[in-house]
């Protein structure tokens, strides 16, 4: 499970995973610290069984809402002894016949969204890529250091649909489907979706 959503959402996750027969996770991992990404592991930690906590390289400037929650799921990892294993820029796992490529960007004095962990999953010749909440400078730099190496069938759209999506990202990406976890009639989400169908995405 990567990130849990805001804590009046965690009911809805875990009927979802009682939906799905899902019992154990053998991983859960939030993308960065921000409520809407974290606060729903406070509950879905209580209630599911997890193998492993992964957690992305953090930095000192973290705080805030962000710190707050970090504190209670640490506290509910420990009581659980649920290990925590930190996952770096170009950390890759093997998961059940995928591969999972972790890529951040590594500038210490950026906004927390733009040093979201995003998670590149790939499976035979198919992947999806995870962009977080990376914004427009985020994009442009891990466009230009990775380039293909970014490259995927499906991509979820950074910050639901809501932050700039750059040419630069796009074409590394190169996605033939795009998900935003966002409503229709968000003028943002809106625009967005008129570039990426004139892009025949």
């Amino acid at each position: 499970l990567l990130d849990a959503g805001n804590y009046s959402e965690s009911d809805r996750i875990l009927r979802y995973l009682d939906e799905l027969g899902i019992t154990k996770l053998d991983f859960a991992m939030f993308s960065h610290p921000h409520g809407d990404h974290i606060q729903g592991f406070a509950a879905v930690l209580e209630a599911v069984e997890v193998g492993v906590f992964l957690e992305p390289t953090l930095y000192e400037n973290y705080g805030g809402e962000g710190a707050d929650y970090l504190e209670i799921i640490h506290g509910i990892m420990e009581e659980k002894d649920i290990p925590i294993h930190i996952v770096g820029h170009l950390d890759k796992m093997d998961f059940g016949g995928a591969t999972i490529q972790f890529f951040q960007w590594q500038n210490p004095d950026a906004l927390i969204n733009n040093r979201s962990m995003i998670a590149r999953v790939s499976f035979g010749n198919s992947a999806i890529l995870l962009a977080a909440d990376i914004g427009s400078h985020a994009q442009k730099a891990l466009a230009e250091e990775l380039g293909t190496m970014l490259q995927a069938d499906i991509l979820k759209m950074p910050h639901h649909g809501m932050a700039s999506y750059t040419l630069e990202f796009h074409d590394a990406v190169q996605p033939k489907l795009a998900t935003i976890s966002n409503t229709r009639g968000v003028e943002t989400v809106e625009e967005q979706i008129g570039r990426l169908e004139a892009r025949g995405v």
